[in-house]
């Protein structure tokens, strides 16, 4: 064999892809502790299957995980375009005017239960529209191209 030939796998870099469920978590678990490799390896002496692939894909069925959405709505675009820039107009009515309705489009669209974080701590707050604010231009932008 010649030197670059090597039969062994080689590791893929950067972030594993994300879990679509349960079972690519549970999947990922037994390769970092080891045990999938053995498993494997046991597989491999008896001839027997495993059955860690049906396993898995029963268990992403059983227990999905949420996935965002990919587009806002015109319902969606037409909420957040309504409180969008409303601090500069009424800043002493943000926090009861926008937050509720930056919690209820997140939720839609990030796929989460309504909850309403502390006003004290502003982070997520801007987490959520950051997030918002892309889906939002990602929908002006399709139907600019639209037009």
């Amino acid at each position: 064999m010649a030197g670059n030939e090597s039969k062994k796998p080689t590791k893929r870099r950067g972030r594993p892809p994300k879990s679509k469920g349960l079972g690519d978590t549970l999947e990922k678990i037994t390769e970092a502790t080891g045990i999938k490799k053995a498993v494997e390896l046991f597989s491999e002496a008896t001839g027997l299957d495993c059955g860690c692939d049906a396993r898995k894909e029963k268990l992403n069925q059983m227990f999905p995980y949420r996935q965002p959405t990919e587009c806002m709505t015109k319902e969606q675009f037409d909420l957040y375009q309504g409180v969008r820039d409303i601090k500069k107009i009424q800043p002493k009515e943000y926090v009861g005017k926008v937050y509720p309705v930056l919690a209820k489009l997140h939720s839609s669209l990030f796929n989460h239960r309504y909850y309403e974080p502390c006003t004290c701590s502003p982070k997520e707050w801007d987490q959520w529209k950051s997030d918002i604010e892309k889906l939002y231009q990602h929908y002006k932008t399709e139907q600019d191209g639209q037009s």
